[in-house]
């Protein structure tokens, strides 16, 4: 992808705080919700590809291990599944 990981990384932050406060406001809630799925769909193959390079190398510990990189995969779908649950049961 064209630009830095840092730009990236600020990037999907920017995304996650304003999907995030979409989602707090009710008439908004529904969009939020949706902007926050698809953020973590964006991010997802960016952690698919940590786990591959064995951790986030300039992470602290325990972060930049291979082991926590691949057990937070799994971690992400709890969070899909909410953003589904979220933007189904808000009021149009």
């Amino acid at each position: 992808m064209p630009g830095t990981a840092r730009f990236w990384t600020y990037a999907s932050g920017v995304a996650e705080l304003g999907s995030g406060v979409l989602t707090i406001v009710p008439k908004t809630r529904r969009f939020g919700a949706l902007c926050s799925l698809l953020t973590y769909i964006g991010v997802f193959p960016a952690n698919i590809q940590a786990a591959l390079d064995g951790g986030m190398k300039d992470a602290p510990p325990p972060m930049n291990s291979a082991a926590a990189a691949w057990l937070r995969l799994p971690l992400q779908f709890p969070m899909f599944a909410q953003a589904l649950r979220v933007r189904r049961e808000a009021v149009p």
